[in-house]
């Protein structure tokens, strides 16, 4: 049902793999409740919102 991604140091302190962020978190948002190439296509879509689609990154090994 979970899944691990990333790894920490031993005490946990800091990550050992590259850190998550919170756009990656709004990135994995997006693209799980968009069809982002739909998004790109449709009319009165303001340019801001295609631009946040456009240079979000998922959480690398969700998607």
């Amino acid at each position: 049902m979970g899944q691990v991604i990333g790894q920490s140091a031993r005490k946990n302190d800091v990550p050992l793999s590259e850190p998550l962020t919170t756009s990656h978190q709004l990135g994995t948002v997006i693209h799980t409740l968009f069809d982002v190439d739909a998004l790109r296509l449709a009319r009165g879509v303001l340019r801001d919102v295609i631009s946040l689609v456009e240079h979000s990154e998922a959480v690398p090994g969700l998607l």
